[in-house]
């Protein structure tokens, strides 16, 4: 989208070629540091798990047993939501959304998944919890 006076064009025009060098000379984890984003992988991982917060507690039209099953055994690990992890053989399924939040999901403790009051204050409470492996690939 464009801005339509014309000193908000030049100055759009600006910070864009500014972007476009800066992208060029420097990493995308720097340009995003530096322009105060969020990474695309933490953004999607919030997504997923917001969706997947959002199925469980039957907030939206979709069946649980569509996506998940729950581990039926009382752990005293985490929280009694875990979802058990289907083996995936193909790497389609291996990365759709099913399969790949329930790692995310089954970390998260359990004063995120069952102290929340509502949906905001669960997105906010993820906000604060570092995933930095997920992305990074660190285990």
């Amino acid at each position: 989208m464009r801005p339509h006076s014309p000193l908000a064009f030049l100055l759009y025009t600006f910070l864009l070629y500014v972007f476009i060098w800066f992208a060029n000379k420097s990493s995308v984890s720097v340009c995003v540091t530096v322009l105060g984003l969020e990474r695309l992988e933490l953004r999607r991982i919030y997504a997923d798990l917001t969706m997947c917060y959002e199925i469980a507690y039957g907030l939206i039209n979709i069946p649980v047993d569509a996506f998940f099953k729950f581990v039926d055994s009382c752990s005293t690990r985490g929280h009694p939501l875990k979802l058990l992890y289907l083996d995936a053989r193909i790497n389609a399924r291996a990365h759709s959304f099913p399969v790949r939040i329930v790692s995310l999901w089954n970390r998260l403790t359990a004063a995120t998944v069952l102290a929340t009051t509502n949906l905001q204050t669960f997105k906010m409470s993820i906000r604060n919890i570092d995933f930095s492996y997920a992305y990074l690939g660190k285990k």
